[in-house]
């Protein structure tokens, strides 16, 4: 159990510094990745609370933000929603891993992501403004890869990178020599 509080308190800290108006380009590249290990190799309930805590605690600060336009009750309910999004993509990575060899899997939790983050652009009316991708604004080689993908381009290669470490396996080696690809083109 304190495995688990130490990845929720990793996570969340690592989400804190790379979301809303905080810009640590690397602790985006770091905050998935204690969640996603926790869920590749746990069972029960923490495979659901973890993730969902873990996002939760580290992008509340930007509640009050929302608030001022949103107010506060549907500011919260935004952020909810966003911590169950990515408890909903931690779980999906982890039913990939479960079932799919490494070399299929390490590709689940990038592309149910950036599938969340392309669905919120079209359906919310802040469009863009929650996304990853902006986390890496002062990581221009991680930005680079935008002229090709645009913004969902980064945040797929920000979440292949922490899926591949957190499966830690040879077959993953695939993905992270994208990510190198990525940050050479950059």
């Amino acid at each position: 159990m304190w495995l688990a509080g130490l990845a929720v308190a990793i996570s969340a800290v690592a989400f804190y510094f790379c979301t809303g108006f905080n810009h640590v380009w690397y602790a985006a590249w770091i905050a998935p990745i204690p969640v996603l290990i926790l869920a590749f190799r746990s069972s029960g309930r923490i495979i659901w609370v973890a993730p969902f805590l873990a996002y939760l605690v580290g992008i509340f600060h930007i509640a009050p933000y929302v608030s001022l336009v949103d107010g506060w009750p549907l500011a919260i309910i935004i952020t909810i929603v966003m911590a169950c999004a990515f408890t909903g993509c931690v779980l999906f990575a982890r039913r990939a891993v479960m079932q799919l060899p490494p070399r299929v899997a390490v590709w689940a939790f990038p592309v149910a992501w950036t599938s969340y983050e392309f669905l919120v652009a079209l359906l919310s009316p802040h469009g863009t403004f929650f996304n990853y991708a902006y986390s890496q604004m002062d990581a221009p080689p991680a930005v680079q890869i935008a002229s090709i993908t645009g913004i969902w381009g980064i945040s797929f290669t920000v979440m292949l990178w922490s899926s591949a470490w957190a499966m830690w396996r040879k077959s993953t080696s695939p993905a992270l020599f994208v990510v190198l690809l990525v940050m050479g083109f950059g």
